[in-house]
């Protein structure tokens, strides 16, 4: 008898601890929060997405650094809504060559229950544009401090998007050997990229990606080829991530 009425005790105060650790995650306990915890998709519910890879068009040497490059930009569109700790990760199967092998992207979305909306801001094709320093911006830019949303106000859009550019690469510096970024146009977006450089000689020419900045260089002369550098310091895998984001 006695050991039942200590299991029931024993019972009794854990019921209570849990019902407090409960209380204080959700509502701050009595004064502030204490812990913190969140909950998967098994007990809060959300979205599941796993999408196949095509990587059949890409250079077996570039299928890592293009998946790593897709991952990345799906995270930025998850982190758009607002979930606590979202999975966003690549799946590889089978074995030999890349090309031969299986990719998929996961996405995790706990809470999401609106399948089609998530569906349609993942899947979405990347928009990429360029955008001109807006007048008197330049200063403004100088100025520390500046965030990345005070930054955008600064830059307007331009004809130029990512379906006049052909291509973009890393390539090496002769001298110094540092990497950067090769773009090339389509003969029509050389046009349109040759005006803008020659009206914006020492100003600033912003890319964006799906709204958001992912490299701002100056413009040092005008570029009538179609040809383009970004140059900026970068290391081999900075180089390379910039180039899938184009891509």
């Amino acid at each position: 008898m006695l050991k039942v009425r200590l299991a029931a005790l024993f019972v009794f105060i854990a019921s209570i601890c849990v019902g407090y650790f409960v209380y204080a995650s959700e509502t701050g306990g009595f004064g502030s929060a204490r812990f913190s915890f969140s909950f998967g998709l098994d007990i809060s519910g959300g979205t599941h997405l796993v999408y196949e890879i095509d990587t059949s068009a890409l250079p077996p040497a570039d299928i890592a650094d293009s998946v790593e490059s897709l991952r990345d930009v799906i995270e930025r569109r998850v982190n758009l809504f607002g979930v606590s700790e979202p999975v966003v990760q690549v799946e590889t199967k089978g074995f030999g060559a890349p090309s031969e092998r299986e990719h998929r992207l996961i996405v995790e979305l706990p809470g999401v229950t609106d399948l089609a909306e998530a569906k349609k801001t993942i899947g979405e094709t990347p928009v990429l544009d360029f955008r001109t320093e807006k007048e008197g911006a330049r200063e403004m830019l100088l100025v520390e401090g500046e965030t990345e949303a005070d930054v955008q106000e600064f830059f307007s859009p331009t004809a130029l998007t990512g379906r006049f550019l052909e291509n973009a690469r890393v390539e090496f510096d002769h001298v110094t050997g540092e990497p950067y970024v090769s773009l090339r146009f389509t003969k029509e977006g050389g046009e349109i990229f040759a005006e803008l450089t020659r009206e914006n000689i020492g100003k600033y020419i912003a890319i964006y990606l799906d709204g958001v900045p992912i490299s701002v260089p100056v413009v040092r002369d005008e570029i009538p080829n179609g040809q383009a550098q970004i140059s900026g310091g970068f290391t081999l895998e900075e180089a390379k991530m910039l180039v899938g984001r184009l891509n």
